[in-house]
């Protein structure tokens, strides 16, 4: 029998990346939110690409949360533009990123 494992690696934090509540973390968790759709804003690549690359960006997207802890990548499920499937994408694949959302 062959035997198939679908193991995901964990990020890691990356050292010297603004802990979480930090004022660069938030202007970052804004930035990265923003680009993935939360309104007003639209799901924009190129913006979601320039805030992985800030050298503030921990590596861990999952922990880029709204106030009642919706992930980025939820953010792609609303307002669907051309840069949503890429968003999404990029987001699953090169971030590992987890689907959550939390209504208040």
């Amino acid at each position: 029998p062959i035997i198939l494992s679908c193991t995901r690696l964990r990020p890691v934090r990356k050292d010297g990346a603004p802990l979480p509540g930090a004022p660069e973390w938030k202007k970052l968790r804004d930035e990265i939110l923003a680009s993935c759709g939360k309104l007003p804003a639209k799901p924009d690549l190129d913006k979601l690409i320039l805030a992985l690359r800030d050298p503030n960006y921990s590596d861990l997207i999952d922990e880029y949360t709204d106030d009642v802890g919706s992930t980025a990548l939820m953010y792609c499920v609303g307002p669907a533009n051309k840069h949503s499937h890429a968003i999404v994408k990029k987001l699953v694949t090169e971030q590992l990123a987890n689907p959550t959302t939390r209504n208040a």
